[in-house]
């Protein structure tokens, strides 16, 4: 096992909550799938933002990850709200460390974001701070998942329909998802001419199988990957 290999699962599996023998572990204090008193949660969501054709961005920047829905919230927060605030739907005074290393790296790695380094932090602090997910964990796994998913086929594909219109089926199916109810969801918006333009891919990414990203095996069927794409629409680009 090379070097670099073992920093990508070893950060992962930081994050899922195991350690990799023969690896650094970060200093994570509580790992993504640890106990809360909220509860803990077996996948995530990510986001990937597709940018306009003129906007000088990379195709696709990241969103965030989002827990899929804590498991032991049922009863007490619904799946809308804690979609609609996430860590604001919990117990007040849950928010996670200042993590100020980590924050003041974020200004390299930005690019990647939407929104920049602001908004990274506040996506963090939004969504994962209140379980106690440290921003180095946070952080460093949104970026491997964001460079997996850009060497890999899936995005060459992608970028491959920029500037066409496709049918929603192809696409899922490039994406390695082939049911509207799976774990692949397309998100659209309109133009001014009122065609359907794709805005971004939802993918809800299975903890225990992380590392394989984007591979199909690492995807899983959760609360939150919902399309509202039309059967064809636009793919950004140039």
């Amino acid at each position: 096992m090379t070097a670099g290999r073992c920093g990508w699962r070893g950060a992962l599996f930081v994050l899922a909550g195991f350690v990799l023998s023969g690896c650094l572990t970060p200093p994570v204090t509580q790992p993504l799938t640890a106990r809360t008193p909220h509860g803990g949660f077996d996948a995530v969501l990510m986001e990937l933002v597709l940018a306009p054709s003129d906007s000088g961005q990379p195709l696709v920047q990241a969103a965030g990850l989002v827990p899929s829905r804590p498991g032991d919230l049922a009863g007490s927060v619904t799946d809308a709200r804690w979609f609609a605030q996430r860590c604001a739907a919990l117990s007040p005074g849950t928010t996670g460390a200042s993590g100020s290393e980590a924050m003041s790296k974020l200004d390299a790695i930005g690019p990647f974001l939407v929104g920049g380094p602001a908004q990274g932090r506040a996506d963090w602090q939004r969504d994962m701070a209140c379980f106690g997910v440290q921003p180095a964990a946070y952080f460093t796994t949104l970026r491997m998942l964001y460079q997996a998913f850009v060497t890999s086929a899936h995005y060459q594909a992608l970028r491959g329909d920029a500037g066409m219109m496709v049918e929603a089926s192809a696409v899922r199916a490039q994406l390695g998802d082939y049911t509207p109810d799976g774990p692949v969801a397309l998100r659209c918006t309109q133009d001014r001419a009122g065609r359907a333009i794709l805005h971004s891919v939802v993918f809800s990414i299975d903890l225990a199988s992380i590392e394989w990203f984007p591979a199909p095996a690492s995807l899983r069927a959760s609360g939150g990957t919902r399309d509202d794409c039309p059967a064809r629409f636009l793919v950004p680009g140039n």
